[in-house]
Formats: C-alpha cells, structure tokens, sequence
C-alpha cells in the first residue's frame, strides 16, 4: 500500500469505561485490493446509544482491532515513502565514522591528538596532552547541498567533520577545531585527507573551554581540602555533616555546584563553588532546593601544581568575602560574623513529587489520551543508525536530526513541495540567575553539557501512547557514538480545536476542520532542569517551533524574615520555604533558521499598525478622499532591513520574511514571524561580561547574508566570559554590513521567558515555555487547508489497540 496516500483520522477518547467515539476519515490506497475504510468497515452494528461493536459482535469486533493495529503499525514507519533519499547528506556522524575519526586523529600522522577524553589515563596528562572532545558533522555547502537535493547534479558535497581539540600541550593552550576528511564509507579517506583549522591559534583560550569531566579532579582536590578546613563550619550550617576528611559523612549528603565566575578573562578561569544537601536518595533535582550558604572562588593555573592554586572569596551566609578559608574563621571566631539558621535534609519530603493524600475526587479515572483510529497519517523513513530520519506529512517533508552539543536539527523542510526552511538548528540554551552573593552572578551556557544528550521518553507523559519512537546516535567524551533507543517522538495529536468553521445559516450546518499537530519531540536534561524541545506542523503551512523547561528551581539561602526584612525578596527572588528563596532568572533561546521562502533571495521587513491624517498613511501622495467625513485612518508602516542587524518583536507588530516572487494577485509571497507566549529581551548593558558572548540575544531576530563559514553563534563553554569567540560572534557576523535585500538569508532567532519564581514552584516547576511561529502570508493564492476533506461525517472504525490499553 501507498500510505504516503492514505487518509486517516485522529481520534480522541477518554479510557475509562466507555470509548467515546468520534467521526472518522475514509482510508484510500492506490493498491488494487485495498478498499475505503467505510467499505471496509461498513455494516450497521450501531447500538442505541450511538456506540460502535456492541457485545454481540465479539468476532467482527477482534477482527477489526487486529486489523487496525496492523494499519497502525504500517503506516507510522515506512521505508516506501516518497523521500529525497539525497538528504542523507544531513545524516550525522554514525559509529564507524566516528571510529575512523578517532583513529585517524589520535593517528602518528596527524599529530593533532593524542587521545581521547577517556583514554587520559591521568588527570595530569590532561593538562599537557591533546585530546578529543567532540566531533561533529561538517555542515555541507549550501550551494552544493541545494544542487545535489535538487537534482542539478548527481555529485553529492563531500562529507567532512568538526574535530574539538584541547590542546594541552600548545602554548599557549587552547580549544582547536578542525575540519577533517572527506569520509566515504565510514572511512576518513587518509590519502587526500583536508586537516583544516577553522580557528585562529588561542581564538579559545584554554581558560575559557568547557566544564568536562577528566579535569574535575584538581577541582575536587581543592573543594574537599578547602571544606575539610571549614569542617566545623559545615556542621553548623548543615545540622551535622562536614566535607572532605575521613571523618566526614558530607560526601554522601552533600554536594558541590561550579560554575564559571563573571571575573574569568581569556588568561585566567575562576570558578565558584558553592554547595547543596542531598536529599536522602540522592537525587540532585530536589537537592538544589536545600542550599547551603558556604561558598568559594578557585582560581585555575595549569602551570603550577594545582595544590597550589588559589582559593578565595569566601563566604558564609552572604557575609564576606574573606581571602582564605582561615580569615573565615577568625573573622567567626572574632565575632565579626553572625551565625545562620542551619540548612536540614532530614525532613526534605517537602521536596518530594510523590502525590499527597488524600489525592482529589475522580483523579484516579485514567486521563483522556490521543490515538490514530484509522492508522497514522505520517510515514518515516526511518534512520536505524540513528543518524537521521525523512518524515513525510500532509505535505510537509523534512530531514530531522540531533547534534551532540547544540539538539535538534531539521534540514530541507518543505511544504507542498516547495522549500521553506534549508536549517532550522538550536543554537544554545542560556540561564541567568539573579540572588544575593556568589550565587546572584550565576550563568549557564548549557551547550557546554551537551544539548543533545537527551532522555529516553516516556509514552503517555512525554508523548501519547501510540506515538513513534525514533533513535538518536549518542557521542561520549569523544571517543565513540553509540545509538541510543526511544530518544525521539512523533505524532499527529488533535488540539480539541477547529482549523477552521463557519455557520452556514442558509444550510442550517457549521461547516469546518478539526486542527491537528504533527509534534517532534525530545527531551533534553540539564542537571536540575529538562527542556523539553518540539517542532509542530499544521496542515495549513504554519510551523512552530517551541521550548518547554520544567524541573526543580535553583535555589539561594535566605534568612527566615518578614519580606521588608529579607534582602534576598522580593528583588531577587521569592522566599518559597524555610532558609530558601527561588531566584529571579531567565531562559534565553537561540535558533539559527535558514530560511529560503519562495527561493532564496528574500528580505526582512517589519511593519507597525499606526493612526494618522489620510496624508500621512499615504506618504503624501494623495490626499484625504471626499467620502472621508473625517482625516484619520489606521495605515501599516513598513520599515525594509535594509543592512545585517537585529530587531526587537516589541517594536512592531508584524514581520515577516518577504520572497521576490508574487502570488497571483501581485502580493510578495511571504513567512510571518510571530512570537509565542512573551517576548523577552536581554537587560545586560553592553559592557556586561557575558555582553559579547551572548549579542544574540539583544534582538529577537538578527539577520545576516548566508555564509557557510558562519555555523553556529555560541560555543559549547560556560566560560565564555569577558569576550566573544570570534568564530561565534554575531557581531563578527554582521560587521561587515552586507546588503540584505533580496539576498540569501540567515535569522537568528531569539525567545524565552523571565522566570521570577513562586510558591507554586515547590517541589517542581510547572512546565512553561516560549517559541516562535511561522505562518504564510500571501504565500499562496488561497488557503492552503482547500485540498483537505471534511471527515467528521465519515463513519469511525471500531479500533482499540491492545498494545495501548493493556493496563
């Protein structure tokens, strides 16, 4: 069968005991034995309450859940689908070609590097070895990739990767990437191999690399010799554990958080340390709300014995800093600093999600679900390796993948066979925290812990029953990829909503389309935080692309005071339980979106509704028409971007993304921008230490010409403090001021939200989150929903899939 064809429907039922039973859609093939869904399903087995399969009919009623568990299963994953099995070009790096890699980098004949991240057998060597860190796919030329997709030639981009080097053993150290290949087969082709820096020598100073694992241990050595010293002070602010000596039982009940401080320049990484009380099972998410209020500076020098880097800024109960843990303690013992109420686990079920009882009335009745009656609508062409998937939907086609470091990436997304998107790739997750001391500078660049690295989803909380779970390819430490199962889902799900309706009161009948969503989802896990990606379609041209966060709050001690007496709220944060206040923070979002609408020469141009003379909305070129009794007329302005710059939504209340091309009735064919839920922007001033670093988020979009040089506009370090990386420098991007009308273009996108926590927060955050939205705007000469049938007056099979309602 051709399910690339098939009609099916959504239909939406409650489980409890009864099955609710909807309108459904006739099922079409092009197969000659196949029939309709009314004729396959066509008899008069309705009984009196409107209800399909009464208990007579227990035979045709098995044979028609085996019959559409078949359907279902047939046409959610399909390797006959009509896709451009060209886009395998987008596929990323597979386990053999990262095999190659390793060997072919760690090789005597590069001599780029050593080993990688898990072959240092010593943290020593680390600091004087160079070594993998992670490797990505090389994105293809555009130009190349286009000509190859589109059949204009039959020779694909040669396949290339990004190679992440610590160099410990240059001076001065730095982060190097290379571009390394081609690769064919799996295989680095080592007799015309490119070994390309795409860096300038010390671009990443060896300062400013990322938080990994194998050089944890100097950091361990300095927290545990440091607590060790304040052992009495950590028993006192702990109700009795201490940290770091043989007589301590902290290590098992307490926890330290680095991360990088706001003085970190190119030549020297200061870290702050501060720490947390386990809950009883160690969980870290609920640990974050215990907070201890001891904190402390490391400041890092590989070239001395890392016993003896200094340590200082310390405080306790945001009293200080004092240089040393020693001055701590004199400055207690001289009574220049007061005591604090003490932080407790023992009675930490405050932090627990476990449900309170009694749990409110009908609560236990199974909630309502979402399931493909008639078979999914959707076909994948399903990557096994993980590497890549082809998704076919009403029209929409699409290759779907995940980098390691920055998440989802969706390539040649398409819709009624003309492309709209060339790249739609995150580029970083950013949090900001605010809050008293060391712990009210906090930022997080959370590509630096990888994007990517995603949790196994959960059918019926992360995705409905019956959606389809895909793999991902998964990279560790550099030195090998492994596919990794249930990483990724898709479904179509009803919105309870129409499309659209209307009311025809000639007709006596309201004529319309239920709206439905196909979903792409993972869920990518940040130590006490989940994000919770996802890409929706709609079969009338809209696509949405948004992020949830949920998780557990990190939190800052606060004095147990009446709020004109707490310094830590309102301003900072809100006091949600005893010692504790949720700290004021945000959540930024960065996506790079190559956007090709109507081909790829387009312009950006943002509108404003305003009132004046008839005069004016006319810029003077006429004047106010006889019939007008009164001059005045809302009238759009248009404002055309006309250099490489960003622009705030607030500042207008359209923009849209213009084609040189027109519909039939001679207006541009054009994708409006929309932002969902709020708007937010960057409030640092320009000369803030992560100002540089983060010039993306300052507009909501940004635009530039298309360079394939210009990758990604972050870089997966949480020290990207003081400076830019140049390679990753929207600035750098836009300094050249390049003409951008009726060009190929690139937006960088920004959204996300201010989160000033609230009781409601404990023990975990409801979640919430921000996206765009683009939507045609006289892209097409008519809707795009007329080619869709009304199928609500279609008779609905009776389908129960066991392998959904077996509990």
């Amino acid at each position: 069968m051709n399910f690339s064809k098939r009609k099916h429907v959504i239909l939406f039922v409650a489980v409890s005991s009864i099955l609710f039973v909807s309108s459904a859609s006739s099922s079409s093939s092009s197969s000659s034995t196949a029939t309709t869904t009314t004729d396959r399903y066509k008899d008069d087995d309705v009984d009196h309450n409107g209800i399909r399969g009464s208990s007579d009919h227990r035979p045709r009623q098995q044979r028609r859940e085996q019959e559409c568990g078949e359907c279902q299963e047939e046409g959610a994953v399909s390797s006959a689908g009509t896709f451009n099995r060209r886009e395998s070009i987008f596929d990323q790096l597979n386990s053999e070609e990262y095999e190659s890699l390793v060997e072919y980098v760690t090789g005597d004949g590069t001599n780029i590097a050593d080993s990688t991240m898990d072959d240092i057998d010593s943290s020593s060597k680390a600091f004087n070895r160079n070594y993998i860190v992670f490797m990505q796919l090389f994105p293809p030329p555009k130009a190349e990739a286009i000509a190859y997709l589109d059949g204009d030639t039959n020779n694909p981009p040669d396949r290339y990767a990004i190679v992440t080097i610590h160099r410990g053993r240059e001076r001065p150290r730095d982060v190097m990437q290379y571009k390394i290949g081609p690769i064919k087969n799996g295989e680095v082709q080592t007799e015309n191999a490119v070994v390309e820096k795409l860096l300038k020598d010390n671009e990443l100073p060896w300062a400013q690399r990322g938080n990994y694992s194998h050089l944890k241990k100097y950091v361990d050595d300095q927290v545990f010799k440091q607590a060790y010293t304040l052992r009495k002070l950590f028993r006192a602010a702990t109700g009795g554990y201490c940290f770091g000596g043989d007589e301590c039982n902290g290590d098992d009940n307490m926890k330290y958080i680095e991360y990088a401080n706001l003085a970190t320049t190119p030549e020297k990484r200061i870290t702050n340390i501060h720490f947390i009380l386990q809950v009883p099972n160690g969980e870290f998410g609920p640990s974050c709300l215990l907070p201890v209020p001891i904190s402390f500076q490391i400041i890092e020098n590989p070239d001395i014995d890392p016993s003896q880097w200094e340590t200082t800024n310390f405080e306790y109960c945001y009293q200080g800093p004092y240089e040393s843990a020693e001055a701590l303690l004199d400055a207690i013992t001289n009574g220049a600093v007061e005591p604090c109420a003490a932080i407790r686990s023992s009675n930490a079920e405050w932090t627990s999600t476990d449900p309170i009882q009694p749990v409110r009335q009908d609560a236990t009745i199974k909630e309502p679900i979402s399931y493909h009656s008639s078979g999914k609508r959707y076909v994948i062409d399903k990557g096994r390796d993980g590497v890549g998937h082809r998704v076919s939907w009403l029209g929409w086609t699409f290759h779907i993948a995940s980098d390691q470091m920055h998440g989802m990436v969706v390539r040649n997304l398409s819709f009624q066979g003309e492309r709209l998107a060339y790249e739609l790739n995150f580029q970083e997750f950013f949090a900001s925290y605010s809050g008293m001391g060391g712990a009210g500078q906090t930022v997080y660049f959370d590509s630096n812990w990888e994007i990517g690295s995603y949790s196994a989803l959960e059918l019926g909380l992360d995705c409905p029953e019956d959606a389809t779970l895909l793999p991902i390819i998964q990279h560790k430490n550099g030195a090998k990829a492994e596919v990794s199962h249930n990483l990724m889902c898709i479904f179509e799900q009803p919105t309870g909503e129409p499309m659209w309706r209307h009311e025809l009161s000639k007709s006596n009948r309201v004529a319309g389309i239920p709206r439905t969503l196909l979903k792409i989802r993972v869920v990518s896990v940040m130590g006490n935080y989940n994000y919770i990606p996802t890409l929706s379609l709609m079969a009338d041209g809209v696509m949405k692309l948004d992020v949830e966060m949920g998780g557990y709050l990190q939190a800052g001690y606060s004095v147990d005071a009446t709020q004109d007496e707490n310094q830590e709220s309102p301003f900072f944060g809100t006091r949600l339980h005893n010692n504790m206040a949720g700290l004021l923070h945000d959540h930024i979002i960065g996506v790079k979106a190559d956007l090709d609408i109507g081909g790829v020469q387009n312009t950006l141009m943002a509108g404003k509704v305003r009132y004046g003379t008839y005069e004016e909305a006319t810029g003077g070129r006429s004047t106010k028409p006889g019939s007008y009794s009164y001059n005045g007329v809302k009238y759009m302005d248009w404002t055309t971007i006309d250099t490489e710059r960003g622009i705030s939504a607030k500042d207008y209340d359209t923009i849209i993304i213009a084609s040189d091309t027109t519909n039939k009735w001679g207006s541009q064919r054009s994708y409006e921008i929309a932002f969902d839920h709020t708007i937010p922007s960057q409030v640092f001033p320009s000369d803030h230490p992560v100002a540089a670093a983060t010039v993306w988020q300052y507009s909501n979009v940004a635009i530039t010409r298309q360079k394939d040089s210009e990758r990604y506009c972050s870089f997966p370090s949480n020290y990207q403090i003081g400076t830019a990386f140049p390679s990753f420098d929207l600035r750098e991007f836009q300094q050249q001021g390049d003409d951008v009308i009726s060009e190929d273009l690139v937006f960088w996108i920004m959204f996300g939200v201010q989160h000033y926590p609230k009781a409601e927060d404990i023990p975990v955050v409801s979640n919430f989150g921000s996206g765009f939205v683009l939507k045609p705007r006289n892209m097409y000469d008519r809707a795009a929903f007329e080619d869709l049938p009304d199928n609500r007056d279609v008779k609905h099979p009776v389908c129960i899939a066991p392998s959904i309602f077996n509990n």
